[in-house]
C-alpha cells in the first residue's frame, strides 16, 4: 500500500501497539506524528516519543514528536496545530493512547473512573474533533479508533471501567461513521484479539509466561483497514484476527513471539 505524502497523528506512539501502528504507517510511506506523555526515560514503562520518532526516521519517513497528554485539551490543539505546520494537512488519526486499570466497582476509587473516561472515551472524541475540520476540507480521511466490538454477552467482571469506556468508544464511532460518511472520512475500531506483546502487557502480567502475539499483528490490521478507499470501509469494529481472516491470512506464525 502506497501511503506517500499521507499525514498520520499516532497517540500513545512511544511505546507497544501505537508505536508497531507509527513504523508500519511509516513503511508504507507516510510521514507520522509520534504523539504521547513520556519524553524521557526513567519511567515504569519503555519507550519514549523520541525513542519512537528515530526509528520512524531510520524508515525513511518524515517524523514529527509531540509531547501529548491526550486527557489536556490544550496539548491535543498543539498536537493538530503543529502537525499541521510541519506538514499542512492530516489523512490519519489513530486514536490508541489509553488508560487501564482492573478492579471491581466497589474497588474503583471515582477518581479512577474519571481517569479512564478522560484518557479513553473523553479523549477519542476531543482528538477526533481537533482533525475534522481538515479532513472534512480534503474531503479524505481515515480515523482508527482502539476500541472492541460491541458484545453484551461476553461483558466480563473486575474491569467494567475499562470496558464501559473502550465500548462507549466503539459506539461514538459507529455514530461518527454515518455523520462523515458525506465527507468521505471512513471511521472504524480495531482491537487485539487476545494479548499482545508490549511493554504494558509485560508490565501487567509479570513473572508471566507469554504466549502472545506481537503487536505487528494489530499494525497490519490497521494498514488492511486504511488501505481501502474511506468511502468503502467505515462503520466497522473488529479485531486484528477478524482483519486477518478478511486479508485471507490464517497462518499467524510470523507473529509469535520468541520467548
Amino acid at each position: 500500500m502506497e501511503l506517500k505524502d499521507r499525514v498520520a497523528i499516532v497517540t500513545g506512539a512511544s511505546r507497544g501497539i501505537g508505536r508497531a501502528i507509527a513504523l508500519a504507517l511509516a513503511r508504507a510511506g507516510a510521514n507520522v506524528v509520534v504523539a504521547a506523555r513520556t519524553e524521557s526515560e526513567g519511567g515504569p514503562l519503555d519507550g519514549t516519543i523520541h525513542q519512537s520518532a528515530e526509528q520512524i526516521s531510520r524508515v525513511g519517513s518524515r517524523v514529527l514528536a509531540v509531547r501529548t497528554d491526550v486527557s489536556n485539551d490544550e496539548d491535543v490543539e498543539n498536537m493538530v496545530q503543529s502537525t499541521l505546520q510541519e506538514f499542512g494537512r492530516i489523512d490519519i488519526l489513530v486514536n490508541n493512547a489509553a488508560a487501564l486499570f482492573r478492579a471491581p466497582i466497589l474497588d474503583t476509587p471515582i477518581r479512577r473512573w474519571d481517569l479512564m473516561n478522560q484518557v479513553n472515551l473523553r479523549a477519542t472524541f476531543v482528538c477526533t474533533r481537533a482533525v475534522l475540520p481538515t479532513m472534512v476540507q480534503q474531503r479524505w480521511g481515515h480515523v482508527i479508533n482502539i476500541s472492541p466490538p460491541v458484545d453484551l454477552k461476553n461483558i466480563g467482571t473486575g474491569s467494567i471501567a475499562q470496558q464501559v469506556h473502550k465500548m462507549g468508544i466503539t459506539i461514538f464511532s459507529a455514530g461518527l461513521a454515518k455523520e462523515l460518511a458525506e465527507h468521505n472520512i471512513a471511521v472504524n475500531c480495531l482491537w487485539p484479539e487476545g494479548q499482545r506483546d508490549s511493554e504494558g502487557m509485560r508490565y501487567v502480567y509479570k513473572g508471566v509466561q507469554p504466549d502472545w502475539l506481537s503487536t505487528d499483528v494489530v499494525a497490519d490490521a490497521a494498514l488492511y483497514i486504511i488501505s481501502h478507499d474511506p468511502s468503502e470501509y467505515t462503520g466497522h469494529a473488529l479485531t486484528d484476527i477478524q482483519a486477518m481472516n478478511e486479508m485471507g491470512i490464517t497462518d499467524l506464525s510470523k507473529y509469535r513471539i520468541e520467548v
